[in-house]
């Protein structure tokens, strides 16, 4: 019985000091996991949002595919999209 207390005693400050590291750099932590996400109004994007026709995706223009079509830019999410855009006309 006595070694099973001394194991709840020791669950117990470990998760307390566990909790303790977390509120210490939490912030800092929390604010790299918000910045790794990506998301539209996330600091990492600062270019133009373009959209991608086929499905309506909205990307980054840096990282999407493009085609031109009677000498107009368009804008896709993958190359099936793209293919399927393509095909269509």
């Amino acid at each position: 019985m006595g070694r099973f207390l001394y194991f709840l005693l020791f669950l117990l400050l470990a998760r307390w000091l566990f909790r303790t590291v977390v509120n210490l750099f939490g912030t800092s932590v929390r604010q790299r996991v918000r910045t790794v996400n990506w998301s539209p109004r996330s600091p990492i994007h600062k270019g133009m949002m373009v959209r991608d026709p086929s499905c309506g995706i909205h990307l980054p223009e840096e990282r999407a595919l493009e085609a031109i079509r009677s000498g107009e830019r368009f804008f896709f999410c993958s190359e099936e999209c793209r293919t399927k855009f393509l095909e269509a006309d």
